[in-house]
C-alpha cells in the first residue's frame, strides 16, 4: 500500500508530461497549418532571396499562386532575385545557360515590364524596374545601357517628386561621364548635385547619405585625374558631416520622418482620389444601369401600346372581311365577271386571295392575279387604287403577309422569325424585318415581346 502511494506523484508528473506533449503538439499542428498563409509574400521571399534565391522564386510562384501578390509585381521580384542574388552561379545553372545568364533574364524580364502601359505612364513599379536595369548594366560593364536608364530613372524621379533620388543618380552620371571622357560635363554634374543636396537649413538622412555618395564620386573623379590635393577638402567636409550626424542623430531621424509622413500623406492622398474615382465610375455604371432599364421599361409600355393599336386595327380588318364575304363569291352563270360593279368586282378578287392564302406564295404579285382573274394590268391597278387602301398591288400583298406574320408571332413561340419570314412568303429573313418595322413600327422580336407582355 505505501509502495503505490509512493508511486502517485511519479504517476502524476508522466500525466502532466504527456498533456504538455500533447498541447504542444496541437499547437504545432496550428502553426503548421497557419504557416503557408502567412509563408507566401513577398516579403518572406526577399528576405532570403540573397543567399536561398530558388527558394526565393518558388516562394514568388506560390504567392501569386494564393493571390498574395500580382503578376506584375511578382516579375519585378524576380529580376530583383536574378541579378541581385549573391548565388549568382547557383542561378546560372538552374537557368540552364552560361555564367552571367541570370542578368540577361533579369534585363528581359525589365524590358518586358517598362512596356507594360501602367509602366509607360510612369506609374506602378516604374523606378523599382528601372533601378534593377541600371543594377544589371552595371554588372554586364554595358555603359551605353546603364546610362539610359539612369536618365531615365532621374526624369522618373523628378516626375514623382523625388528629387533627393534624382540628384544621387545624377551625381552617379557626372562620375561615368568623367570616367568615360566627358570630363567637364560629368563634374559640372556633380557639382551641381552636390551644390543642391547642400543646399536648405535642415538635411534629412536621404539627402545626407545622397550628399556622402555625390562626395566620394567626386573625390574619385579628382583621384582619377590626379588632382589629389582638392580631395582634402572634401574629405574634411564628408568628416564634419558624419561626426554631426553621430552627434544630433535625433534631429536627422526626426527629419527622416517628417519626411518620410509627407510621402505617406501623398501616398494616402492618391489612394483616396483612386477611390474617389473608383466611386464615382461606380456611381456613373450604376447611374447608366437605371437609366438603360427605365428606357427599356418605357420601350416596353410604348411597344404595348402599339401592339394594343395593332390588334384594335386588326379586328377592325376582320370585321371589314367578314362584312365583304358575301360579295366576294365566286360569279355565278347568272351573274357574269363582266356585269358584277367595280366594288363587288374587287371584293371577290380580295375573297378569294385571302380565302385561298395566295399572298403566302412567294411568286404573288401583279403578274399573277392579273393570269388568274383574266383581267388586264390596268383594269386590275385601278380596282386596287380604288377599293384597296394600300398604295399598291405589292404593298397590298406585303400588307396580307404581313398580318398573317404577326398571327405567326403569336400563336407560334416555337417559330424563329427566319421561319416566319418565309412561311410568311417573303423571299429573305432582311427584307421581312424591313417591312414589318415599316408597317408596325417596331421589329418582330420586339412585337412578339411585346405581345407575351400584353
Amino acid at each position: 500500500m505505501a509502495k503505490s502511494v509512493t508511486n502517485i506523484p511519479a504517476l502524476l508528473l508522466l500525466a502532466l508530461m504527456t498533456l504538455t506533449v500533447s498541447c504542444t503538439g496541437k499547437v504545432g499542428e496550428t502553426r503548421a497549418v497557419a504557416r503557408p498563409a502567412n509563408t507566401y509574400t513577398q516579403q518572406a521571399a526577399m528576405a532570403i532571396y540573397g543567399y536561398q534565391p530558388e527558394r526565393a522564386l518558388l516562394i514568388i510562384d506560390s504567392a501569386v499562386i494564393v493571390g498574395n501578390l500580382s503578376q506584375m509585381r511578382a516579375d519585378v521580384n524576380r529580376a530583383k532575385i536574378y541579378s541581385q542574388s549573391h548565388m549568382g552561379q547557383q542561378l546560372d545553372s538552374l537557368l540552364g545557360g552560361p555564367e552571367g545568364v541570370r542578368y540577361d533574364t533579369a534585363r528581359a524580364i525589365g524590358e518586358r515590364l517598362l512596356l507594360h502601359d501602367s509602366l509607360k505612364d510612369g506609374q506602378g513599379p516604374c523606378q523599382d524596374v528601372l533601378e534593377i536595369l541600371i543594377h544589371t548594366a552595371r554588372m554586364q560593364q554595358d555603359s551605353v545601357r546603364w546610362l539610359l536608364r539612369s536618365r531615365q530613372l532621374v526624369s522618373e524621379c523628378r516626375r514623382h517628386g523625388k528629387e533627393t533620388k534624382a540628384l544621387r543618380t545624377e551625381a552617379e552620371i557626372g562620375a561615368s561621364l568623367c570616367f568615360s571622357g566627358q570630363p567637364e560635363q560629368g563634374m559640372a554634374m556633380l557639382d551641381s548635385a552636390i551644390n543642391s543636396l547642400t543646399g536648405g537649413k535642415d538635411v534629412s538622412f536621404y539627402q545626407l547619405d545622397a550628399l556622402i555618395i555625390a562626395l566620394k564620386r567626386k573625390i574619385s573623379v579628382l583621384a582619377y585625374f590626379g588632382r589629389k590635393e582638392e580631395t582634402l577638402p572634401l574629405a574634411h567636409r564628408m568628416t564634419e558631416l558624419l561626426d554631426d550626424y553621430e552627434q544630433h542623430p535625433d534631429r536627422y531621424r526626426a527629419l527622416q520622418q517628417q519626411v518620410e509622413a509627407e510621402q505617406q500623406w501623398e501616398r494616402a492622398n492618391h489612394i483616396r482620389q483612386q477611390g474617389v474615382g473608383i466611386f464615382l465610375i461606380a456611381l456613373l455604371a450604376v447611374a447608366f444601369a437605371l437609366y438603360a432599364l427605365y428606357m427599356n421599361r418605357k420601350t416596353r409600355r410604348k411597344n404595348r401600346a402599339l401592339v394594343q393599336q395593332i390588334d384594335e386595327a386588326m379586328r377592325y380588318k376582320d370585321l371589314y372581311q367578314s362584312m365583304v364575304k358575301e360579295e366576294s363569291a365566286e360569279p355565278t352563270a347568272s351573274q357574269p365577271q363582266a356585269e358584277l360593279t367595280d366594288a363587288q368586282l374587287f371584293a371577290q378578287i380580295h375573297g378569294t386571295i385571302v380565302r385561298e392564302r395566295l399572298y403566302l406564295d412567294p411568286a404573288c404579285d401583279r403578274q399573277m392575279l392579273t393570269d388568274r382573274f383574266q383581267l388586264s394590268k390596268e383594269r386590275l391597278g385601278a380596282l386596287f387604287a380604288q377599293y384597296s387602301q394600300a398604295k399598291n398591288i405589292a404593298a397590298y400583298i406585303n400588307g396580307l403577309r404581313l398580318d398573317y406574320a404577326s398571327h405567326l408571332l403569336t400563336s407560334r413561340p416555337d417559330m424563329d422569325i427566319q421561319a416566319i419570314a418565309a412561311s410568311s412568303g417573303f423571299s429573305t429573313h432582311r427584307y421581312f424585318s424591313t417591312c414589318f418595322k415599316q408597317y408596325f413600327g417596331l421589329s418582330p422580336t420586339a412585337y412578339r415581346m411585346a405581345k407575351t407582355d400584353v
